[in-house]
């Protein structure tokens, strides 16, 4: 593996386990359209990150790997995303509203 393919994979690591770490955080956060639409955000730009990663591998187990774990992130920013419109729809606002689901 070369030196500059390596830093690549390594920075694309660093913006996944970052990714990871908010959702973490921000699931501790009363539910409402804020905490759902920011969950759907992140998803997304995890997709993203992997789309990267998948452009830098080089081996075929590796492409199916990260194509499946970019189609998990794209499948969870999708739910996010529909549960912040029913949030919306129901009326759940946002935390800082002082209003929780």
């Amino acid at each position: 593996m070369g030196k500059v393919y390596t830093v690549v994979l390594e920075k694309l690591d660093e913006k996944l386990d970052e990714l990871r770490r908010e959702r973490e955080q921000l699931v501790r956060r009363p539910a409402g359209v804020e905490r759902s639409t920011r969950m759907a955000e992140l998803f997304e730009a995890e997709a993203a990150a992997w789309s990267s990663v998948y452009e830098h591998c080089r081996t075929r187990i590796y492409w199916r790997a990260v194509l499946g774990a970019r189609e998990y992130a794209i499948a969870a920013a999708t739910t996010w995303r529909r549960r912040a419109a029913n949030d919306e729809a129901w009326g759940l606002g946002n935390a800082e509203q002082g209003v929780a689901a």
